[in-house]
């Protein structure tokens, strides 16, 4: 994993990360790239994430986003292809400056 403190993204690309543990602890970061990884959850308290712009999760183990996806009011860009999702929470309409999702 490589963090990059000036421009504030945590990459992990292809990682073989299952779990996401600490994450939310890094509350400066604006960028978190996932892809390529087995998780099959995000934490329940990503919204503590609050300048998190750029969500990148494709290609994971991924069964459902939490809730509280909703209160990423930074969020504009969600990517999630390449999941078992079978829909996204109700909440994700409540991210105001999503500009992309894929």
């Amino acid at each position: 994993a490589r963090q990059d403190m000036g421009a504030e993204v945590f990459d992990a690309r292809g990682s073989r990360l299952t779990v996401l543990s600490g994450i939310t602890d890094m509350l400066g970061i604006c960028q978190l790239i996932l892809d390529g990884n087995r998780l099959t959850s995000l934490p329940e308290d990503i919204h503590r994430l609050e300048k998190l712009a750029t969500l990148s999760v494709a290609d994971n183990r991924l069964t459902t986003l939490p809730t509280s996806i909703g209160r990423l009011q930074a969020l504009r860009h969600l990517r999630i292809t390449g999941n078992m999702l079978e829909s996204v929470p109700e909440e994700l309409g409540q991210c105001v400056n999503l500009d992309t999702l894929s």
